[in-house]
């Protein structure tokens, strides 16, 4: 589809599927890829047409454990109003609100430890290690986890894609045993904790089932960190390579870091597509897709495309704010975005405010491969001057 190197080539591939073949269908994923603006905001925007829960046919067996069923992020109607509210009152916003502080104090212990040196490897010295830690104090769980939280991440990514893995099937039954075991221990003695709210919840006499707690629990640790790590990592990527954007952002009153952050969302979104399935039959460009089709609308093209954003491929924070979709759309839009854009503009503002002179990265390593769902950096070092 594409071979160049470079971290953004997949928007190259978008721009022409956006014209020569907006709607298509992908053989290797058995599913239609929906790939303009217009089709993937309507998508979003329609749950009683694209719903998010998988078809009753699609669902693993009732003995299996999945930890993305039966979640806010594969639910629609009555029963997401429901999971959402309940989720509501324990993820509110004054919880990140009273996360601001231990970001900033555990963004400059991160940075502390390399500050010194004139170099770092962004996502493993803070873009990763600062969102986890953050999900694992809001879940009031210990931080020398960690290693095993991030197994645990991967191997339900690796399971989201469909592809048998027993290594990976092993760490997600670790990961329910480890959650059960937290849930047991806040019943017994609950906390000032994500979790024990998440137990308090109730709504209309409902509470959350074991269940649907562990796998909000999985679904904490994946959104949680994943998505943050990569807008962290990919803002500083744009600031290097975007001509002008580095100095312009030191001058706060030309470029608030808010409005970088806000644009690398559009420019470089950290989630790339997303999974729907078809209710009933559309057609849609010609295309006829058929009730219980798999959907991936493509939030990372639709995010560049020429009919709703002027000159797309341009990096340009004075755009208008509002109309991307780096975080979704209708009653799916991200609860975690503010907690994601707290973190990554204290990150950001930090490494401006501390590493001065001139930004190079080098032999950076990202997933070039396309499609894909989620645009990830996985190794991005930093040099700086001074």
């Amino acid at each position: 589809m594409h071979d160049s190197s470079s971290p953004l080539a997949i928007y190259d591939w978008y721009r022409e599927m956006r014209t020569a073949n907006p709607v298509f269908r992908d053989d290797v994923f058995n599913a239609w890829h929906v790939l303009r603006y217009e089709d993937v905001r309507a998508i979003l925007s329609d749950p009683a047409t694209f719903q998010s829960d998988r078809p009753a046919f699609r669902r693993p067996p009732v003995d299996v454990y999945d930890p993305g069923e039966d979640t806010m992020a594969r639910a629609d109607g009555a029963r997401h109003r429901m999971l959402r509210g309940l989720v509501n009152q324990a993820f509110t916003p004054r919880v990140v609100e009273r996360m601001e502080p231990r970001v900033r104090l555990l963004c400059d212990e991160l940075l502390d430890a390399v500050a010194q040196d004139g170099e770092m490897e962004v996502v493993a010295d803070v873009a990763y290690p600062l969102p986890i830690r953050i999900v694992m104090e809001m879940l009031g769980v210990p931080a020398e986890r960690s290693a095993e939280f991030r197994r645990w991440s991967n191997a339900v990514v690796s399971g989201g894609s469909g592809v048998a893995d027993v290594g990976a099937d092993a760490e997600i039954d670790a990961m329910r045993e480890f959650f059960a075991g937290v849930l047991a221990d806040r019943r017994r003695t609950p906390g000032d904790d994500l979790i024990s709210r998440l137990l308090a919840a109730e709504s209309q006499g409902e509470r959350l089932t074991e269940r649907q707690l562990l796998n909000f629990c999985a679904l904490m640790l994946i959104a949680g960190h994943e998505t943050t790590t990569s807008l962290i990592a990919n803002t500083v990527y744009c600031l290097e390579t975007v001509p002008g954007l580095l100095d312009l952002a030191r001058r706060d009153d030309c470029a608030p870091v808010p409005r970088v952050v806000d644009e690398v969302l559009r420019y470089a979104s950290p989630v790339q597509s997303v999974l729907r399935f078809a209710v009933a039959d559309v057609e849609l460009h010609g295309r006829r897709i058929k009730a219980g089709d798999t959907v991936f609308p493509f939030i990372g093209s639709a995010n560049r495309d020429e009919a709703e954003f002027p000159q797309p491929d341009r990096f340009d924070i004075q755009r208008p704010t509002g109309r991307g979709l780096a975080f979704g759309h209708g009653i799916h839009y991200c609860l975690g975005a503010p907690l994601a854009r707290l973190e990554a503009t204290i990150v950001v503002s930090e490494m401006l405010r501390r590493f001065p002179g001139k930004w190079l990265t080098r032999d950076v390593d990202a997933d070039t491969s396309a499609p894909r769902f989620l645009f990830g950096i996985r190794r991005l070092p930093l040099t700086w001057e001074g």
